[in-house]
């Protein structure tokens, strides 16, 4: 039994000197003596150990440097990306690239404000990159020892800092943005809506006004064409009070949903309109036929009218050839009055004879006496 007990005291001295069956807390204690005694310059481990860390480092700058140039890149890249999105683009393709709902925005306070601190930005580390660049491959410097290690530390740390500010300036510059298109989006949104729910009112009592008339007039219910109308009318007025007409803006999305739910409201009223065109039509088209049908009955009977009114007439011949002072009728169709007798020359006034002789004129004797002239005596 004690020897069993020496065994386990053995195994359990060997088991603490293993490191592989040491806890994570023992493990670094062991490596902070370790070090330390490094540190302390036991032998030449000092500066091997000095060496060793500087090549470390070196390493882990130089990876950062290169990765901070691809991280740089596309920084710029997205910088200016985001200031196309606002910019008017004149070439052939690029149109596309504005947002919507930026119109103006450079113009607008807020909006110059913003592209300018980003420009500076970007311009700013355009000038750190073309600084630390000065290889072709853009490769990290040299660094060999701790001052090369500092100076590239330095210069890592500089470009990060770069980099940060300008993502940060990005994010405040699509912020800046993001708020102009929801204002837009919502003014456009609440106008058209204002406007669309107007259109589609109008629309709608024009329709209510046009089903009355038909209502109203049982020949126009009886006719086929009108009454097809009609129903399409009515089914198009009652479909046209299921669209929303609700703004909702909280969001750009939003906004967006409204306008298009605007759109819908003034295709409703328009739908509307040209329904009740088309009974407008219908009610014209009838109503033309109808009168033309009457038309002919009309006519018959006026001429009937005219026929059993019609009187015989007579023609009138002035005068006889028998001598007789009587005139005579014939009968006829119309009636011809006789021509007036011409009328003699009107008598000089023979006041200087004082015989009472009457001047004919030229050529004719004057004789003496009166004469009748439709009915008056002239001497």
């Amino acid at each position: 039994m004690a020897e069993d007990d020496s065994t386990e005291t053995r195994e359990n001295k060997l088991a603490r000197l293993n490191p592989a069956t040491w806890s994570k807390k023992t493990k670094i204690i062991a490596a902070g003596a370790a070090l330390a005694l490094v540190l302390a310059g036991v032998g030449g481990g000092g500066f091997a150990y000095n060496q060793y860390a500087v090549a470390r480092d070196c390493t882990v700058q130089s990876e950062l440097f290169a990765d901070q140039k691809a991280d740089l890149d596309k920084a710029v890249k997205d910088a200016r990306a985001a200031l196309d999105t606002v910019m008017t683009h004149e070439k052939s393709g690029e149109e596309d690239k504005r947002l919507a709902h930026t119109d103006d925005f450079e113009l607008s306070a807020d909006g110059q404000k913003a592209i300018n601190a980003l420009g500076k930005t970007i311009n700013a580390l355009g000038k750190t990159i073309n600084a630390v660049t000065a290889h072709d491959d853009d490769t990290a410097p040299q660094c060999q020892s701790r001052d090369d290690l500092t100076a590239l530390t330095a210069l890592t740390d500089a470009r990060a800092a770069d980099l940060e500010a300008l993502k940060a300036q990005t994010k405040t510059f699509t912020e800046t943005i993001d708020k102009y298109r929801l204002d837009k989006a919502t003014e456009e949104a609440k106008t058209s809506m204002d406007k669309a729910k107007s259109d589609l009112a109008a629309a709608q009592k024009g329709a209510t006004d046009q089903l009355a008339v038909v209502d109203g007039d049982t020949s126009l219910q009886g006719d086929t064409t009108v009454k097809a109308a009609y129903d399409a009318l009515k089914q198009t007025e009652a479909d046209s009070h299921s669209a929303s007409t609700t703004v909702t803006t909280g969001t750009y999305d939003e906004a967006v949903a409204s306008i298009e739910k605007a759109k819908t409201i003034e295709q409703k009223a328009a739908e509307v309109t040209a329904s009740v065109a088309s009974l407008q039509e219908a009610i014209a088209t009838y109503q033309d036929a109808k009168a033309a049908s009457s038309a002919p009955e009309q006519g018959a009977s006026t001429d009937n009218g005219n026929s059993s009114a019609t009187a015989p007439s007579y023609g009138y011949n002035g005068g006889s050839n028998s001598g007789s002072n009587s005139p005579s009728y014939s009968g006829g169709s119309s009636y011809t009055p006789p021509a007036p007798a011409p009328a003699p020359n009107p008598p000089a006034n023979n006041s200087g004879s004082g015989d009472g002789r009457i001047d004919f004129g030229p050529g004719q004797a004057d004789r003496p006496g009166c004469v009748i002239i439709e009915g008056r005596s002239v001497c």
